[in-house]
C-alpha cells in the first residue's frame, strides 16, 4: 500500500505514482554558493548570512546601505522586507501592511561574488533578478516551502524521491522525468 497520506499531490504517471510531499528536512539556501549577500536584522529571528555587520554599528539603513555600497563595493544592493503574520514572508519590493512589516536589511553583490560565481560580465538587471531569486527561495525555506517528490511503482513500494524544490510544479516535472 503506497504512503499517500502525508501528499500534497499525486498524479498516476506510466504505471506509477508520483506523490508531492513537503520536504522535511531541506538544505537552507543560505548555506550555498549565492551571488548575493543578505544582511538583517530583527529582534526575534537571526535572519539571513553571517557578517560582521552589527545593527547597532549604524544610524539608519541608508547609512547601512551607504557602507554597503562605498566599502563592501557592492555592484547591485535591493532592500529586504519581511511581513510577519502567521508565517514570515520576504521581498525586495515591500508589503502594504505598515503594522506587520517593514525593512529588516539588504541583500548585494559584489564584483567579488560574480567573480567567484563564474559571472563577471553578467548585466546588473540578470543580477537583480538573481538577488531577487534568492529572498524568494529564502522565504519559502523560512515558511517550510520546499517540497520533495516520491515515486511508487505499481506494488506500491517507493522506488525513488529527490527534495529540495521550490515548487509543487517542479518537483512534479522532475519527478515524472525520472520515471
Amino acid at each position: 500500500m503506497k504512503n499517500l497520506k502525508d501528499a500534497i499531490e499525486t498524479i498516476e504517471y506510466k504505471n506509477h505514482t508520483i506523490a508531492i510531499v513537503y520536504d522535511d528536512s531541506p538544505d537552507n539556501p543560505r548555506d550555498w554558493d549565492n551571488f548575493g549577500t543578505i544582511v538583517a536584522f530583527h529582534h526575534k529571528y537571526k535572519l539571513g548570512d553571517k557578517t560582521k555587520l552589527n545593527r547597532d554599528d549604524f544610524g539608519s539603513f541608508e547609512d547601512l546601505q551607504n557602507f554597503i555600497e562605498q566599502q563592501l563595493g557592492a555592484i547591485c544592493v535591493l532592500p529586504v522586507y519581511m511581513y510577519e503574520h502567521g508565517g514570515v514572508a520576504l521581498s525586495t519590493s515591500g508589503f502594504s501592511c505598515q503594522w506587520d512589516s517593514g525593512q529588516i536589511g539588504f541583500i548585494y553583490c559584489t564584483k567579488d561574488n560574480l567573480k567567484r560565481m563564474g559571472s563577471e560580465a553578467m548585466r546588473i538587471e540578470k543580477v537583480k533578478e538573481y538577488l531577487e531569486h534568492e529572498i524568494e527561495n529564502y522565504g519559502s525555506y523560512l515558511n517550510g516551502q520546499v517540497f520533495a517528490f516520491r515515486i511508487y511503482n505499481e506494488q506500491g513500494e517507493m522506488i525513488d524521491s529527490c527534495g529540495g524544490f521550490y515548487s509543487i510544479a517542479e518537483a512534479m516535472e522532475t519527478g515524472q522525468g525520472s520515471v
